[in-house]
């Protein structure tokens, strides 16, 4: 996982730096979306009104126009973003996020985006809503996803609140992080 300091550094240095990558990056990290499902997102399929998502292009073998719960900063973030039409992003989003940055020194592991989303939704409500919403199975969210550590000790709801309260107004300024 990575920690609520690194998402607001990321989305703030997206925002300012590359503008066209945010939604890619708030559909990641805020509701969880696989990089093919963030790639296949269709902006008609966002309802930011009722503040719901419904996955344009599931992963094969997954649940089919799942819907996901946006929270309040992520249709902040949207609210943001230019040309709310077509296709939310361009293919391979994801994967440049995560290269601008780590060359922006921040460490961005695989899949961090999407395991941090189920790591930390799982502290604020149950399984069996987050296998609904990541379109996993409860088995392999128990198995990989709800006792994760972070710094040697297990995460605290305080963190996971701190995620997805991670809007626009909290995220203007880098914050400082040590270097590893």
């Amino acid at each position: 996982t990575i920690t609520p300091a690194i998402l607001r550094n990321l989305l703030a240095f997206i925002q300012g730096k590359h503008p066209e990558y945010l939604p890619a990056l708030v559909l990641s990290t805020f509701c969880g979306l696989r990089r093919g499902e963030v790639h296949g997102q269709q902006w008609d399929h966002i309802d930011l009104v009722g503040r719901t998502l419904t996955v344009s292009k599931a992963k094969e073998g997954t649940p089919a126009e799942r819907a996901v719960p946006l929270p309040r900063a992520a249709v902040a973030w949207l609210m943001k973003c230019g040309d709310r039409t077509e296709n939310v992003c361009a293919n391979l989003s994801v994967d440049r996020i995560r290269d601008i940055g780590r060359t922006a020194n921040m460490d961005l592991p695989e899949n961090c985006f999407r395991h941090s989303f189920i790591t930390y939704r799982c502290k604020l409500t149950t399984v069996a809503q987050v296998a609904d919403e990541a379109g996993n199975s409860p088995n392999i969210i128990r198995k990989h996803y709800r006792n994760v550590l972070q710094d040697n000790r297990p995460m605290r709801k305080v963190e996971a609140k701190t995620w997805f309260e991670s809007r626009p107004d909290l995220c203007g300024e880098l914050i400082p992080m040590e270097q590893g």
